[in-house]
């Protein structure tokens, strides 16, 4: 689509395992020096794409999700899982209506939402930890794969690398 996104390599550890984790991450913004809150970006601030010579801030990573906003707790915890593994503060979410269009935005910082959800924080861990303790059970030691979600059968294959 030529729209450009971001990379981040995250190293680990989750359970047992250590890991190296490789995520695409959808913006960022310029968090300028001296900021302590995400809304206090001046006016002059605003949708810069690079910092200035002089600003020692920081970039910042965000990821966006949307859903229909009944369903935001199950998206909510994903969306927490991902952005915590890959490193990102920030998680935006569009709230859609039944035909599609966003009609509410809402900002959460991802180290504080496992406090204020109905979901667990260390079960989401415990969910990824699951998930690599079954890839590994499944592959030689110095094996690769691919886990691929199929939607249409709710189901997961692993195949193996070459």
């Amino acid at each position: 689509e030529g729209i450009r996104c971001f990379y981040s390599m995250v190293r680990g550890a989750v359970g047992k395992y250590r890991v190296l984790l490789g995520s695409e991450i959808d913006a960022a913004r310029w968090k300028p020096s001296g900021s302590t809150e995400k809304d206090e970006t001046s006016e002059t601030d605003k949708g810069k794409r690079e910092p200035s010579e002089t600003d020692t801030g920081k970039r910042e990573y965000v990821e966006i999700k949307t859903c229909i906003e009944k369903s935001v707790s199950n998206k909510l915890s994903f969306g927490w899982l991902q952005s915590y593994l890959a490193g990102v503060e920030t998680l935006y979410f569009g709230f859609r209506d039944e035909s599609g269009l966003v009609n509410a935005t809402r900002e959460y910082e991802v180290s504080k939402l496992p406090t204020h959800s109905p979901w667990s924080g260390g079960a989401m861990l415990g969910l990824i930890s699951g998930v690599i303790n079954w890839v590994s059970s499944k592959l030689e030691d110095g094996a690769s794969g691919t886990l691929l979600y199929r939607r249409d059968r709710n189901d997961v294959v692993l195949t193996r690398g070459e």
